[in-house]
């Protein structure tokens, strides 16, 4: 099973995330507190609160399912921050440009890399390609986000994506990770819409 610690999450935090409006209303949300290992069962899966405070808003998107599917992850394998990532491009594609988000144009500005070899949850992030910063956006992440392997409870869910499942293993890395992908004339139209942004 993924290496979350013993989690902490409470009513109050909970709670929360409703009144922020992290959460929708509708959502059955269920807390196992000083619970160690994470064991969804049907009909349920496991979020982290700091990857709600991301962007990540349950039901996941088709974009987030569509690169957690190319790029052999779960959404566990993940850190807080490339959630951040991920919802960041995607609000800079729906609100800014007028495009659903789409993998190339991520991919063209993104890669995704190791970040602890040791563990399985948050074992890898994304993290902008080098000289990318000055043809990106520009936004401000923490930098550190320390105890939200703990910070994990239940949410209901009818079907469940394999890549939203509690991962054992960590995901087999390949040259798609760190690829960059043909600059074609349709591409480079949007690269250089976001550049003048």
């Amino acid at each position: 099973m993924a290496d979350l610690s013993k989690s902490s999450s409470d009513t109050a935090s909970l709670k929360k995330l409703y009144i922020d409006g992290a959460i929708p209303p509708k959502q059955t949300m269920a807390r196992e507190q000083g619970g160690t290992e994470p064991s969804p069962c049907l009909g349920r899966m496991v979020v982290v609160e700091d990857f709600v405070r991301c962007g990540f808003l349950p039901p996941p998107s088709e974009f987030l399912l569509l690169i957690l599917n190319f790029y052999g992850l779960s959404l566990l394998h993940l850190n807080p921050n490339s959630i951040a990532f991920l919802s960041i491009f995607a609000h800079l594609c729906e609100a800014y440009i007028g495009v659903v988000p789409f993998i190339y144009l991520f991919r063209f500005f993104y890669e995704l890399r190791w970040m602890e070899g040791t563990r399985v949850s948050g074992c890898c992030g994304f993290r902008l390609r080098d000289g990318m910063k000055a043809r990106y956006i520009p936004f401000q992440n923490h930098s550190s986000r320390g105890q939200w392997r703990s910070k994990w409870f239940y949410i209901k869910r009818k079907e469940l994506d394999p890549v939203l499942v509690v991962p054992e293993n960590q995901p087999d890395s390949s040259d798609s990770w760190t690829s960059k992908p043909l600059l074609t004339p349709s591409l480079l139209a949007f690269v250089v819409i976001v550049s003048d942004l």
